[in-house]
């Protein structure tokens, strides 16, 4: 592109001084209409345009692309589990920490394509438990009541039921739709309705999403995977509805790291 400039430069350069003259100033007014103070006006711009390419001409070429480049660590982070729903067996040696929100499609993309995978091969084998801590995004404007319905369930045993409903259902989430899950999970319906319409796990809802921003998580789904403890997770941060392998080679590192 530059050599283009440079050959046109010149040609240029030469109209814009023709334009200067009386010849040109008299075809100019019966023709484009140019004036003199316009034709001057061209004729620096195309002299600063020439020195820049001067310029450019003089400096080193960029240095070619680094193909050594390390790609970052993995980053590691810390959240407490203490009280929040647990699948899998309790002394699985890993834990897998999910920030969700119901109302999120990526998270959806995650329950229908990865979590069935990982649920097979590692959470009904033994080997990993799965800890929920949400997330509602504040655009998403029924996730946290959703969350909340998931909890009420959970009051009569039905979390993880209410969980993939929710997560697996049309997108839909409303007071209706809860009560119609409740009903076909067989809770007493009442008492989930006197649930949802309370403050009732509110504050444990909120005080989840207030931890996660409190070490940088603000996007749904995001994971901690990490060994197993009683409180407290620590390990690997993996962001986003990433595919079944991304998974099993990082469970897989550290299972063999275990060995």
């Amino acid at each position: 592109m530059s050599a283009i400039i440079r050959r046109l430069v010149p040609l240029l350069l030469a109209a814009s001084l023709f334009a200067g003259t009386p010849l040109a100033d008299e075809t100019a007014g019966s023709a484009a209409g140019i004036s003199r103070e316009q034709a001057d006006a061209i004729l620096d711009e195309l002299r600063h345009i020439r020195q820049l390419l001067q310029r450019m001409e003089r400096l080193p070429p960029p240095a070619p692309p680094r193909t050594d480049k390390k790609p970052p660590a993995p980053r590691n982070l810390a959240i407490g589990i203490a009280d929040r729903p647990v699948l899998g067996d309790p002394a699985a040696p890993l834990t897998l920490v999910e920030f969700t929100d119901f109302q999120c499609p990526y998270c959806r993309r995650f329950f229908l394509n990865t979590y069935p995978k990982l649920k097979a091969d590692y959470i009904d084998t033994g080997k990993l438990r799965l800890v929920v801590k949400d997330l509602p995004l504040g655009f998403h404007g029924q996730a946290r009541q959703a969350a909340q319905a998931a909890h009420c369930a959970g009051d009569q045993g039905a979390y993880w039921k209410m969980h993939d409903l929710l997560q697996g259902g049309s997108g839909k989430l409303d007071k209706p739709r809860f009560l119609a899950h409740a009903a076909e999970l067989g809770l007493d319906t009442a008492a989930f309705e006197a649930c949802i319409g309370s403050p009732r796990h509110l504050a444990g809802i909120d005080a989840d999403a207030a931890e996660a921003q409190s070490i940088g998580v603000t996007g749904t789904p995001s994971f901690i995977l990490g060994r197993s403890r009683a409180e407290r997770i620590e390990g690997r941060y993996i962001r986003g509805a990433l595919p079944y392998p991304v998974f099993q080679q990082a469970i897989e590192d550290l299972l063999g790291a275990k060995r």
